[in-house]
């Protein structure tokens, strides 16, 4: 399982992308041979944008009052 991380960044924004990099770093921690390239982080600089795909595994469950999801262990 991925440790915590601690978020520096004082806007939304700053910390979806302090996420997906440490996502990244979680990632590029395991044997290449089982990497699921899970993440992607794209920056555009000529937009000045950065586009972030994120594939998060997770168990959906339904039940008679809807559903809920909740993420499993990720780059474990």
């Amino acid at each position: 399982m991925a440790s915590p991380v601690t978020l520096t960044s004082t806007s939304l924004e700053g910390q979806v992308l302090e996420v997906a990099a440490a996502m990244q770093v979680a990632e590029a921690s395991t044997p290449i041979e089982t990497r699921q390239n899970l993440i992607s982080i794209t920056p555009n600089p000529d937009g000045g944008f950065v586009t972030i795909v994120a594939n998060i595994p997770a168990t959906i469950a339904v039940s008679g009052n809807g559903f809920t999801i909740a993420a499993t262990p990720y780059a474990s």
